[in-house]
């Protein structure tokens, strides 16, 4: 059974970070998808979700997969930040850094050019 801690932080230029912290699995991911959604349905125009001190199990695979088909129409840059060798990696094999530039520092994201990543 995993345990999670989700808490936003907004910023004065638009932008939005959700700091996760713990294990996104079955038993948490409803807790990180109602942040996600809190957070899609306000305006902003940077996304960043700090993943440096959580883990994702499949279902938090799935949430980010998710909000990638919401955010898919949409202009704004979404980011995630992460330095776990495995978590980059398996973000790549499921084709979530085509859709999420990936830093290594919040400082770092909340830095990066605001032009979404993939043009639609």
């Amino acid at each position: 059974m995993g345990s999670l801690s989700v808490r936003q932080v907004f910023s004065r230029d638009g932008s939005v970070a959700l700091i996760a912290r713990g294990v996104v699995d079955d038993d948490t991911v409803e807790q990180f998808e109602r942040t996600l959604d809190q957070i899609t349905d306000t305006a902003f125009e940077r996304l960043v979700i700090d993943l440096t001190a959580c883990q994702l199990a499949s279902a938090g695979l799935g949430a980010l997969i998710r909000l990638q088909r919401r955010l898919q129409s949409r202009a704004e840059a979404a980011l995630l930040v992460a330095t776990d060798v495995d978590l980059i990696w398996t973000l790549r094999v499921v084709g979530l850094t085509y859709w999420f530039r990936v830093c290594d520092t919040l400082e770092a994201a909340l830095l990066e050019p605001l032009a979404p990543l993939v043009e639609v």
